[in-house]
């Protein structure tokens, strides 16, 4: 056993398979059985599909747990297992730094529409949206300065810049939800450019928006109960139909 390369100055640890008797087995060989399982295909297909997306790292965990099952011992299965555990935790972190990293990149994106940059506050919008695709917010926002933007870049007069810096802080402020303001900044850059159609579509926008915001958070009507007649309170000496005496 010292020719195994264990420490001489250590004492020997038997084996607690082999005192009792029994076999100790380590596979040499791979199981071939192993290629032929379909939940073990189906996890490495999982790993191997486009994007960098958490949940395909947990259908792969789902399909390897489910292939462990059918082969508790095998050390492929295994193997394949602890890949898509670690690629998970990987992904679940990436995403959350891609969403930090979209917040960043939307504030330099506020900070573009404030100062009248609409083009460069556009790119960072759709930066942002590259790394959070799923952000609503965000991708209102960018179909917003899809009209605002082209029109902004365009030489013109002091008028016509101070109007498109108004329609950045109107956009800031819609990201903010205070439709009130953002209306009122559209309709300030309007006075300022009457005949501009880009600022009119925006306003016009944002109103239906705005109205579609607030019927979404009215109560439906079959939610209040439609008054009925009100009925006498017991004891008022309203007479009852049918016994002609007051009610108790």
């Amino acid at each position: 056993m010292r020719c195994l390369g264990l420490d001489p100055d250590k004492p020997i640890a038997v084996d607690p398979w082999v005192a009792r008797g029994r076999q100790r087995v380590f596979s040499a060989q791979i199981d071939p059985a192993t290629f032929k399982n379909a939940n073990y295909n189906k996890g490495y297909e999982a790993l191997m599909r486009l994007g960098y997306h958490p949940q395909d790292a947990m259908d792969a965990i789902a399909f390897f747990k489910v292939a462990r099952l059918q082969r508790p011992n095998d050390p492929l299965v295994r193997t394949g297992l602890y890949l898509a555990q670690d690629l998970l935790k990987l992904r679940q972190q990436k995403q959350i730094d891609d969403r930090a990293h979209a917040a960043e990149l939307t504030q330099k994106a506020y900070a573009g529409l404030i100062l009248g940059e609409t083009g460069s506050a556009r790119a960072f919008i759709v930066q942002a949206l590259e790394l959070d695709p799923n952000n609503a917010n965000l991708r209102f926002v960018d179909s917003v300065m899809a009209i605002a933007g082209p029109e902004s870049t365009i030489g013109g007069t002091p008028e016509r810049r101070a109007a498109y810096k108004i329609v950045g802080n109107s956009l800031v402020c819609l990201s903010m939800q205070n439709d009130g303001a953002a209306v009122a900044m559209l309709q300030a850059a309007q006075r300022l450019q009457p005949h501009d159609k880009s600022i009119a579509s925006l306003l016009f926008t944002l109103r239906r928006y705005e109205a579609g915001r607030a019927a979404a958070q009215q109560p439906s009507s079959s939610a209040i109960a439609p008054r009925s007649v009100m009925k006498s309170p017991p004891g008022d000496g309203v007479k009852s139909s049918d016994s002609g005496t007051p009610h108790n």
